[in-house]
């Protein structure tokens, strides 16, 4: 291997290793999982998820906007009902 070839393979290395040290969610897995909760032809809008990953936002019921939650397991549930 060329001493050229060398210094390159190096650099790489070091960029990868940065890369990792950087964005730890590539070296592990990402740690995250994405998972369709709605499921309807309205327009559903301004999700939040908070530590716990808990996910609320807001949802047309043909009528108004409701406020949906889901607790991270089963089915969404309606917590404004309006």
């Amino acid at each position: 291997m060329s001493a050229r070839q060398k210094i390159w393979r190096r650099g790489l290395i070091l960029a990868i290793l940065a890369l990792s040290l950087l964005f730890p969610a590539l070296s592990a897995g990402a740690g995250f999982q994405i998972k369709q909760l709605t499921n309807n032809n309205a327009f559903d809008r301004d999700p939040q998820i908070n530590a716990n990953g808990w996910v609320v936002w807001q949802g047309f019921d043909g009528n108004d906007y409701e406020i949906f939650l889901w607790k991270g397991g089963g089915s969404p549930i309606n917590i404004s009902n309006h």
